[in-house]
C-alpha cells in the first residue's frame, strides 16, 4: 500500500478519494494481508503533519492505528542499495524504489498506489490505483 491511499484514507478532505480508499482498504477481511513500508508511514507522518497541517496529536493517533491494521515491513540495507541501482539504471524514483525493493524482499509484488507510472519502472513490481 502506498502513501497516498494511506493519507486519502484518514484525511477526508477530497471526499470521493476519501471513500474510495476507505472501502478498498475495509474490503480486506484479513488485516494480515495489508502492508506498508517503514518509508510509507514515514511519509504519511510527514505529508499529514507538514502539508496538510494535521495536529500531531492526531498523526499520532493514526499512526497507532497503522500499527494495528497493517504489517509495517522493515528496511535493510540491501533494500536502500537496491533501490540506487534501479534509481541509476531505471531513472525511477529512490523512495519508490526503496519502498518497492522492501516490498520484493518480502515477495510482495503488487503495490496500491494512486501514482502508478511512480513504480512502472521498477522490474517485478505492478502497480494497481484502486481510486479508478
Amino acid at each position: 500500500m502506498d502513501t497516498n491511499l494511506l493519507v486519502y484514507y484518514f484525511d477526508n478532505r477530497e471526499h470521493e478519494k476519501h471513500r474510495v480508499a476507505v472501502s478498498f482498504i475495509n474490503s480486506f477481511e484479513n488485516e494480515s494481508s495489508l502492508f506498508v513500508s517503514q518509508q510509507n508511514v514515514r511519509e504519511f507522518a510527514a505529508v499529514l503533519y507538514e502539508k496538510k497541517k494535521v495536529a500531531v496529536e492526531r498523526v499520532q493517533h493514526y499512526l497507532y492505528i497503522i500499527q494495528r491494521q497493517f504489517t509495517i515491513l522493515e528496511e535493510k540495507p540491501s533494500d536502500v542499495v537496491q533501490s540506487l541501482a534501479w534509481a541509476d539504471q531505471y531513472a525511477a524514483s529512490f523512495w519508490d524504489g526503496l519502498i518497492s525493493s522492501t516490498a520484493k524482499r518480502y515477495q510482495i509484488a503488487t503495490i496500491y498506489t494512486e501514482d502508478t507510472s511512480d513504480f512502472a519502472k521498477i522490474p517485478g513490481i505492478k502497480a494497481i490505483n484502486p481510486l479508478k
